[in-house]
Parts: C-alpha cells; structure tokens; sequence
C-alpha cells in the first residue's frame, strides 16, 4: 500500500510541474508578478520538498549519506 501512494504522490507532483511549467510558457508575465509578490513568492521554492519526500517514499532502503535512512548508527 506504501508502494502505491508514493507513486501515486509523484504522479500528482508530475502533472504540478508540467502544469506549473506550462503556465509559465503561457503567461510569463503572470508569473513574473507572482514572484515579485512578497507573500506569493515564498512558494517558488517549495517544489524541492515534495522531491525529497518522493525519493524517500520510492527508494526507501537506499543509503546516501551518514543521516539517510537505512544505513547504520555510527
């Protein structure tokens, strides 16, 4: 079941970006306003979290790092 909803989540977070990619192809101007806006803007940075979930979620047992998930205590 884990399984699935991780890759139901990277399906979502895909189709976000292709959609977020294709606003900004479409409209550049929109999103040139949303970024000078002081609240709105602090979202532009957002996306690299929803990476990080989703590798944790697919790749869960990978050890990258002596804080990753999986590998041993020191």
């Amino acid at each position: 079941m884990g399984e699935v909803l991780g890759c139901a989540a990277a399906v979502v977070f895909v189709a976000l970006v292709v959609a977020n990619a294709i606003k900004s192809l479409k409209s550049p101007t929109a999103v040139r306003a949303e970024f000078a806006h002081p609240v709105a803007a602090n979202f532009f940075a957002t996306p690299i979290i929803p990476c990080c979930f989703c590798r944790q979620s697919l790749h869960p047992m990978r050890s990258h790092g002596p804080m990753s998930a999986g590998s041993p205590a020191p």
